[in-house]
């Protein structure tokens, strides 16, 4: 990168993605988005998560090495992972399944007892 501009793609990549983080995290500085920026160039495989208090950041080797107390927007999100390659953000699963997930089954059972019946 030269005057803070991204010269090749992974670099752009790695911009766009330490940038994003303003979209999850309060009062994100400068200095954390180049440090993230960084980090992220500095080998494909370094890997930084973010739960809902907590920003930690994985080496290529999966150590942790950096660990960050951070306040984030939408608590509705378990973890956010983000590489060079790749940036995901996992979602609680919610059943969407009630109580009745039996009823089905014994309509079935009705329509089968009604169609022998007759």
């Amino acid at each position: 990168m030269k005057n803070g501009v991204p010269e090749t793609y992974h670099e752009l990549v790695a911009m766009k993605k330490s940038i994003s983080l303003s979209q999850y995290i309060l009062n994100v500085s400068e200095e954390l988005i180049k440090q993230t920026y960084c980090f992220l160039i500095e080998h494909p495989a370094n890997k930084i998560t973010i739960s809902n208090h907590y920003m930690e950041w994985f080496d290529y080797a999966g150590k942790r090495i950096r660990t960050l107390p951070v306040e984030v927007y939408d608590t509705h999100f378990d973890l956010l992972e983000m590489t060079l390659d790749t940036f995901n953000v996992e979602r609680p699963y919610h059943s969407s399944h009630g109580d009745s997930s039996g009823s089905s089954s014994n309509n079935n059972n009705n329509n089968n007892n009604n169609n022998n019946n007759s």
